[in-house]
């Protein structure tokens, strides 16, 4: 019969096999999320590319095309239209729709470096502007979405220069929870990878969008009805409309944006910086002289950096529309009909062939 000083001794022995076990589970979870599973770290974008590593495995190809953007992107640009339908020079093309809703400069810039971390480097990227994210308010709201959770340590380093200090630090003292409580920090993303029922779809709708094999997500001509047109309308100049009537270019975006071309330049993929369409009425919202002064911050950037620009926002009317800036179905075949036609794609073999480091003046 066991005495109390044995019984004592077999618990504490359980307690600690708990704890080390425990420990070694997350210690896993941790290894496998930052080295395996990058859609339990940041979901769109471990999907994103898991989709890519998938088509550039079954899909022959000698050119890769990436178009970077935000939900513009998602629903506007058709990559697999684009990729069949654009001139080539004998060369055959693989192209991909990497477009993040809620993105901007800072996401296309941390999408760019995971691509090349990863051993993804495209030949040639398409660059989505979006005139009304370039103030510094909606650099600083874009870097905020970026939790500790979704960041590596250095990337961590680079979105704290994006917020003010108060912000950084809370990034900088939540980060470790990445390693000692994976489970707990990433258990959206872990919920709805096993057990999808029990994740509601409020508030999560973008870990369920359809993405199509290419990256896109089509927004059927039907859904847009005279009310869906006018309560999105509304969403969009509520969202918008402010920012549009006091406009001014912030040196956030700039930051960004520089670092972004840098990147491209120091691994030689031949860039285009892409301002996507706009319906009439968004476009009232530019009051005074916001549209001149967006065109001048994207021709200074263009210059700067010597890459071309397409400006594509008076491309679509507003029946190609959703809410005058995402596009529907019709408009996106419209958006990349035209962007498979223009100079830039029958130019792109050259593009490419004369790829070389540019040095900054």
């Amino acid at each position: 019969m066991s005495t109390p000083s044995e019984y004592r001794s077999r618990a504490r022995r359980s307690l600690v096999c708990a704890v080390l076990c425990f420990i070694a589970s997350q210690s896993a979870l941790a290894l496998a999320i930052n080295e395996w599973l990058p859609e339990l770290r940041d979901p769109i974008y471990g999907l994103k590319v898991r989709q890519l590593r998938k088509l550039a495995g079954h899909v022959p190809h000698d050119r890769l095309i990436v178009m970077l953007g935000s939900s513009r992107t998602v629903h506007g640009f058709d990559a697999e239209s684009f990729q069949s339908r654009a001139a080539g020079d004998g060369q055959s093309l693989l192209v991909y729709n990497f477009g993040i809703p809620g993105g901007g400069p800072l996401t296309e810039l941390l999408t760019l470096r995971r691509l090349l971390a990863a051993g993804l480097r495209p030949d040639a990227v398409l660059i989505e502007l979006m005139p009304v994210l370039f103030v510094d308010e909606a650099m600083v709201t874009e870097a905020s979405h970026f939790t500790a959770g979704r960041l590596s340590q250095d990337e961590l380093t680079l979105v704290a220069r994006f917020v003010d200090s108060a912000a950084g630090d809370k990034l900088r003292k939540e980060w470790p929870a990445n390693w000692y409580a994976p489970a707990y920090v990433h258990r959206l993303p872990i919920k709805r990878l096993l057990l999808p029922d029990l994740l509601p779809l409020a508030g999560h709708e973008h870990l369920f969008a359809p993405y199509d094999a290419y990256g896109g997500v089509v927004i059927a001509d039907s859904f847009r009805t005279q009310q869906t047109f006018e309560h999105a309308l509304d969403i969009a100049k509520r969202s918008y409309e402010t920012r549009l009537s006091d406009f001014r270019p912030g040196k956030l975006a700039r930051l960004a944006y520089d670092e972004l071309l840098a990147l491209c330049r120091e691994h030689e993929i031949a860039t285009t910086l892409v301002v996507m369409p706009e319906g009439e009425a968004f476009r009232s919202w530019y009051a005074g002289s916001a549209w001149p002064e967006a065109e001048r911050f994207v021709n200074e950037l263009a210059h700067h950096h010597h890459v071309t620009v397409l400006d594509a926002h008076e491309w679509c009317d507003d029946s190609g529309f959703l809410d005058s800036h995402h596009l529907l179905c019709r408009g996106a075949q419209r958006f990349t009909g035209r962007l498979a036609e223009s100079d830039w794609t029958r130019s792109f073999p050259q593009l490419v062939a004369r790829r070389t480091p540019i040095h900054s003046p």
